[in-house]
This record gives structure tokens, sequence and C-alpha cells, in this order.
């Protein structure tokens, strides 16, 4: 009986290595996502304690020149934040795209495992008619010898 051979082997092989180098860029997306995730909420207590601030002196009654100053600060940090915000939006999208790839990359790999697995079990059932066939034949021989 001769080995069993998987001629697509090279490909199984192929679609694993795509499976990880996928996966690998599915986790490099979610950490670039908590990374902006967490510089989002930095940013948005950075604007509240700003805020804070500014209440604080307008309560105090502070100089209203520097007032004007806080809104232009405090706005300036707004933007930030949006700005942020467009980041994690853009990140989030990039993990989707990402997660959609290695899906993809998965459901390709086991479907070469399928016909691996098929081919084997073709194999395997080719191995046993050619055993059983032997064994007829032995027989048949054992038979012919003993008459």
């Amino acid at each position: 009986m001769r080995r069993f051979a998987f001629r697509l082997e090279h490909v199984l092989n192929l679609r694993r290595a795509r499976e990880d180098a996928a996966l690998a860029e599915l986790a490099s997306a979610r950490r670039t996502l908590a990374l902006e995730q967490m510089a989002l909420e930095q940013r948005r207590a950075r604007a509240r304690r700003a805020l804070q601030e500014a209440r604080r002196r307008r309560e105090q009654g502070e100089d209203p020149a520097l007032a004007a100053g806080l809104t232009v600060f405090l706005e300036a940090l707004e933007d930030d934040v949006r700005l942020q915000e467009e980041a994690v939006s853009m990140a989030e999208e990039e993990v989707q795209s990402r997660l959609q790839a290695a899906l993809e990359a998965m459901k390709e790999r086991k479907a070469m495992e399928k016909l691996r697995e098929r081919r084997l079990a073709e194999h395997l059932a080719e191995a046993a008619r050619e055993d059983i066939r032997a064994m007829d034949e032995a027989a048949a021989l054992r038979a012919a010898s003993n008459r």
C-alpha cells in the first residue's frame, strides 16, 4: 500500500499561512483600536478637567480675557476629541475589515482541510479494498492448493 500524499498539501499550507497572517493583522488592528480608545478617553478626561476649571474660574469672577482664552482652549479640546473619535471609528472599521479577511482565510483553510480529509478517507477505503482483495486471493490460493 502506498503512502497517502495529498496533492494539494502545498496549497493547504499556503492557506494556513494566509490565515495566520490574517489573524496577526486582526490582532494588530485590535491593539491599534485599544490604543485609539485609550487616547480618546484621555482626551475626554482632559476636556472634562478643563471644563471644570473654566467653570470654577467663571464662578470666581476671573478676568473676561482669561475666560475668552479658556473658551478658545475648550473649543480646541473639543476639536481634538472629535478628531480622536474619528480615529477610533477608522480603527473600528479596520478591525471589522481584518476580521472579515480572517474569517475568509479560515473558511478557505477549512475547505482545503475538508478536501484533504475526504481524499484521506478515499485513500483508506482503497487500502481496505486492496487488503480484502489480497486476503481473497490468498484464501483462493490456499483453497486451490488444498484440493
